[in-house]
């Protein structure tokens, strides 16, 4: 084992413990491989350039423990109700599970299982994907994802099938003690088939915990997958979430990142367009207050030519809050007829509140259409002037502006639904209202 400083060291016994006594025997020799990687690579460092604005000395100082089994704590009351519909899967704190779901309106002929289960039948295919992560894999928290990992999420949409009604997953947080929570969905969906998914994060618990989940996609041939990421964190925990897909010839996927604050909240992303006409657009919003902290990490990878990609990033930050983004386009020597875009705007309202961002290109092929940049603002004057000059006060005229610069990006969603309610969310909230409300 790699020696760590100390106040990480405390951590590691903790977290061996889980995963030996979580290791499945048709799941085994990968959760091996991810233990052994996490340990080589070790928590990050204050000095790494991809975790330098995390306050992580501070995490190293917390103490969790396993999240509790799901019979001793669920009552079907605790879960959201869930307008309009859908095809309803529930994780409880990080596990599926099968009892509180409802697959009713889904075809018979979608697989939905654990992955344990789903590596007996698709052990091949599942042995050289996760292998191949596991090799390439940098994020220390997405490698522990998959070594401690005991009820993860296998869904797949066999070719050709159109999935209409939205699937909305749900990680429910119910844990009565500070703990770990780890969820994991594998989202397969084969050719010319497409899906809308939404996972929705919510917790009902008073207590801390840290979270590192992962979504991990692979899009066949012409498939299409809309995803809406919906996360509304504790605002005393850590949460760490990973999104890791591969996109092949024609396929497209169009992803939608909520996220608000809490001691630090964490994406990072990791989008590979393997195949021709490959299409990835991403739009992300994150608003904090307080103290809270919010990050991104982007990488887009253009391996094929004619691909395109687009990222939209807007942060709101209210009081002594902070973010960081860092966003990066990766075009290779054979992608050529690339269009790769990225744009990160921050409104910052809080008078000590700070923003970082770090967007940037790595160009190796000739015919690209490329532009990256960033922005920091604050309230308009001359549009809270205009508005002002319509008989709005200025608080008002502040609260339609913040609404509408998180508006742009909550548009689309395509959820109705969800989308009301956010923007509701969002209009009843200290992130929008003026400072003598």
């Amino acid at each position: 084992m790699v020696l760590l400083n100390e106040k990480v060291d405390s951590i590691i016994p903790n977290l061996e413990q889980q995963f030996y006594s979580g290791l499945k025997e048709s799941f085994k020799s990968l959760q091996e491989k991810a233990w052994n990687h996490f340990l080589k690579r070790g928590f990050p460092k204050k000095n790494e350039e991809a975790f330098q604005y995390l306050p992580l000395t501070q995490l190293y100082q917390e103490k969790f423990t396993h999240s509790p089994s799901d019979e001793e704590l669920i009552q079907e009351s605790l879960i959201p109700e869930i307008k309009g519909e859908v095809v309803k899967i529930i994780l409880l704190n990080g596990k599926y599970c099968r009892e509180l779901s409802d697959l009713s309106k889904l075809p018979k002929q979608c697989i939905v299982t654990t992955l344990q289960e789903a590596h007996l039948i698709y052990g091949h295919y599942l042995q050289l994907r996760m292998s191949k992560m596991i090799h390439e894999e940098n994020d220390p928290f997405t490698l522990l994802n998959l070594a401690l990992q005991t009820s993860a999420l296998f869904f797949l949409v066999p070719p050709k099938m159109r999935l209409e009604i939205p699937i909305y997953c749900i990680n429910l947080v119910t844990a009565n003690h500070p703990s770990y929570h780890y969820p994991r969905i594998h989202l397969v969906l084969g050719k010319e088939s497409s899906m809308k998914w939404i996972f929705d994060f919510q917790s009902v618990s008073k207590e801390k915990y840290l979270h590192f989940g992962l979504i991990d996609i692979f899009l066949e041939e012409s498939s299409n997958l809309q995803l809406a990421n919906l996360v509304k964190p504790k605002e005393n925990s850590w949460h760490f979430d990973a999104i890791r897909s591969s996109l092949k010839k024609n396929s497209s996927l169009d992803c939608l990142h909520y996220t608000e604050g809490s001691k630090s909240a964490r994406q990072d992303m990791k989008f590979s367009l393997i195949g021709e006409n490959a299409r990835v657009d991403l739009k992300g919003l994150a608003i904090s207050k307080e103290m809270e902290q919010t990050h991104a990490h982007v990488f887009v990878d253009h391996e094929a030519p004619f691909c395109f990609s687009n990222q939209f990033y807007k942060t709101v930050l209210c009081d002594s809050s902070q973010s960081s983004f860092e966003g990066k386009i990766y075009v290779r020597e054979k992608a050529q007829k690339t269009e790769a875009y990225q744009l990160n705007q921050n409104l910052i309202l809080g008078e000590y509140a700070s923003a970082k961002s770090k967007p940037n290109l790595e160009i190796f092929a000739d015919d690209v259409k490329a532009s990256h940049g960033a922005s920091f603002s604050q309230i308009d004057q001359s549009q809270l002037f205009y508005l002002k000059t319509r008989g709005l006060n200025e608080q008002k005229a502040s609260r339609l502006l913040i609404e509408g610069f998180c508006s742009e990006i909550l548009d689309h969603l395509f959820y109705e639904p969800l989308k009301q309610k956010f923007k509701f969310r969002i209009k009843n909230s200290p992130y929008a209202r003026g400072k003598n409300e």
